[in-house]
């Protein structure tokens, strides 16, 4: 007989969406599964949909278990639903998402065979309303996810849905005991956080198991994208949750330190993103006084900093790169000037036109350009049979979708070729090479 697998959602005004989610649930191979649906104080349609569905699990041959409550927000939700678990395994998804039928069966039917191993984790589609991207949960390899400074820099995939695990591994990380369920954050790190410092071994499914959809009609928490305002107040918020949930975590204190000043750094990036995005001059330079105030506090040493900072406020960007690379340990792409053509390839997208500017009067300077919807005269159709050992091609999308298929294009063509991301790192490193090349070093010890 299968072991049972709970699934816990959180429901809170959903009622255009959740349908999908439960139509999905509905449709997964995996046939004992217990369904806890916890419906935080919805004033829409949410609850009526749920009643709704309530008979086509049961029929299924699901166990339903409905919990209402006053609005507590998504944290507070999910951790009373954690605390009704009866199943074997457990995963989160979100109510407005949707499942492929071997969701449960792929993971779960792992775990089931193989003992030593105490969680698994799928990769991910997002859709939204003009486009589908293919999100990687893990990048290099299943041991990022037990360095908590990848999981802090988004370089990880930071979405819980992607994950199921044994729930005799979560209560042996003392998961619930750690739970942070102010409204000011959200669920992922206090459920993620303590699995990998618990080390259990994982299981990596490169499969695209999970949709998730970012539709206008997606999720109202996601309406602090559409202006600086909104989105300042967001972020600073995940930086006062992190914060705590760090504090919470079986660590020493020089750790907690470490990470909350990680936490602090990538946050305060993010709101200068935004803010060069949907800000005004002042909100810039309002959040580059912040930014630099923490670079201050923890990078050392200060005088070779101060060097930096007025050059800073020219090259936002880069500068922000290179205090994450700094403490990723990233290393630029060997500044040589390369003996061939250097090719732009997708030269009429967004990125490009970021790059180019930057890239002049570098090794990497392109000299030919290459794109799909090229003229044929300034900007030339991709002609792989072109390619020798002494050309360089620059990749210039970083949609998963259009890297592999260059890639694929690029195999056996001898060339070398350099990825969008390690563009990036390269004009960073040649804008601000003290943080490169050991001068300025990352050291938040000092912080009282």
């Amino acid at each position: 007989m299968q072991s049972k697998a709970s699934m816990v959602i959180s429901c809170y005004n959903k009622e255009k969406l959740i349908g999908g989610m439960f139509e999905s649930i509905l449709a997964q191979e995996w046939n004992n599964i217990e369904l806890i649906l916890v419906n935080d104080g919805s004033i829409d349609k949410t609850r009526d949909i749920i009643a709704e569905y309530e008979p086509k699990f049961r029929a299924r041959g699901f166990e339903v278990v409905i919990i209402d409550q006053e609005n507590q927000g998504v944290s507070a939700a999910v951790r009373k639903g954690l605390m009704r678990v009866s199943g074997d395994y457990v995963c989160l998804p979100d109510a407005d998402d949707e499942l492929d039928p071997r969701y449960i069966s792929m993971m779960a039917g792992w775990l089931e065979g193989n003992l030593e191993y105490d969680w698994a984790v799928c990769d991910a589609i997002r859709v939204g309303e003009d486009f589908t991207i293919y999100h990687q949960t893990f990048s290099k390899g299943e041991q990022e996810i037990y360095k908590l400074k990848n999981w802090i820099f988004w370089k990880i995939q930071r979405g819980i849905w992607v994950y199921l695990v044994r729930t005799e591994y979560l209560k042996r990380c003392n998961v619930l005991e750690l739970f942070y369920i102010g409204r000011d954050g959200n669920q992922e790190p206090q459920f993620v956080f303590p699995l990998a410092l618990g080390g259990g071994k994982i299981k990596y499914f490169r499969e695209p198991l999970y949709t998730h959809i970012t539709t206008d009609d997606h999720a109202t928490h996601r309406s602090y994208i559409k202006n600086y305002e909104s989105s300042n107040r967001r972020w600073s918020g995940f930086i006062r949750a992190l914060n705590e949930i760090i504090h919470r975590l079986p660590v020493n204190d020089n750790e907690k330190l470490c990470l909350c000043a990680m936490s602090e750094l990538n946050h305060t990036i993010l709101i200068l993103r935004d803010a060069l995005r949907l800000g005004t001059s002042q909100d810039v330079t309002e959040v580059m006084d912040r930014l630099l105030r923490k670079v201050r506090l923890y990078f050392t040493p200060s005088t070779a900093i101060e060097m930096r900072l007025a050059y800073a406020f020219l090259l936002p960007w880069q500068f922000s790169a290179a205090l994450e690379n700094n403490i990723l340990g990233t290393l630029p792409v060997k500044n040589e000037v390369p003996p061939g053509r250097v090719i732009a390839w997708g030269a009429l997208g967004k990125n490009a036109r970021s790059l180019f500017p930057d890239l002049i009067g570098t090794s990497l300077e392109p000299t030919e350009f290459w794109d799909t919807e090229g003229d044929g005269k300034y900007i030339k159709k991709p002609d792989v049979s072109s390619l020798t050992e002494q050309d360089t091609v620059l990749i210039l999308p970083s949609r998963m979708k259009a890297v592999s298929a260059i890639c694929t294009a690029l195999e056996g063509s001898g060339c070398r070729v350099i990825p969008y991301d390690d563009i990036r790192v390269f004009l960073s490193a040649l804008r601000f090479p003290e943080f490169y090349d050991g001068t300025i070093r990352f050291a938040p010890e000092g912080v009282q």
